[in-house]
């Protein structure tokens, strides 16, 4: 926040719905990446209005401003689909631990991927709901235990203090169906044809990827490189890379 204000840069940040403080979907058909980067454009709009009434707002802050998409995991899908909805206004884009596309696919090999897709979407998206919910409410009831697995599997690098306590109590407030149909969407559609032409049509490109990360396999991810201006490699850099390597990513 400090560098973003010595930039002049004004800094906005959301939930996005069934996540956090926001409410959940009225329309669970409608939980898709694009459905989301509309919610995204409503809320930079509406601070640009807020700016535009403020007795400090500079004068260019209006709705042709330049806005720099920085997105996290699942977000980095959201934010390619901005870009997509107005190419025009989006100057820079950063991807911090997050995959354009296959989400599902650095967990296990693609053909495994599309056979847990499809067995979820055989069971239907109550049964699968029920699943996904009864997970992340034994993750939330046992912080601790999912740290250990988490950390045992490679699925986690930070400290139980750092990552895994705020963040597993607070998977109570993610809702479950939310969660699976972002799954399906981020894994059977994807924004690569997005992320390929940004840098020849001048958008500044940044992305910051972990070696462990599950988010992103290392066979897709090194061929993103060739489509940044600025692309690292974290060194044993997992999924909860925002606690575990905060300096190197700030830096």
């Amino acid at each position: 926040d400090d560098a973003c204000a010595r930039g002049g840069r004004v800094v906005v940040t959301y939930d996005m719905r069934g996540h956090g403080m926001s409410e959940d979907p009225n329309d669970y058909d409608g939980v898709t990446a694009e459905s989301f980067a509309r919610d995204a454009w409503t809320v930079v709009d509406a601070a640009r209005r807020a700016l535009s009434a403020s007795a400090d707002a500079d004068a260019d802050a209006d709705a042709d401003a330049d806005v720099t998409v920085v997105t996290y995991s699942f977000g980095t899908r959201v934010g390619l689909e901005m870009i997509r909805q107005r190419p025009d206004a989006v100057t820079c884009f950063v991807s911090i631990l997050g995959s354009p596309n296959r989400i599902l696919s650095g967990l296990m090999p693609h053909a495994a991927a599309r056979c847990v897709v499809w067995a979820s979407r055989r069971l239907g998206v109550r049964a699968s709901t029920a699943v996904v919910g009864a997970s992340l409410r034994c993750a939330s009831t046992f912080p601790y235990l999912s740290h250990v697995i988490g950390r045992a599997t490679g699925y986690l690098k930070s400290t139980y203090g750092d990552f895994a306590r705020p963040f597993f109590k607070s998977l109570n407030r993610l809702d479950a169906e939310t969660w699976v149909r972002c799954v399906w969407d981020g894994h059977e559609t994807g924004a690569l044809d997005v992320l390929r032409t940004l840098k020849s049509r001048g958008v500044y490109v940044g992305i910051i990827a972990g070696d462990k990360d599950f988010a992103a396999p290392l066979r897709d991810m090194r061929e993103w490189a060739a489509w940044a201006n600025y692309y690292v490699m974290l060194p044993n850099c997992a999924h909860d890379g925002l606690r575990s390597h905060t300096r190197e990513i700030v830096s």
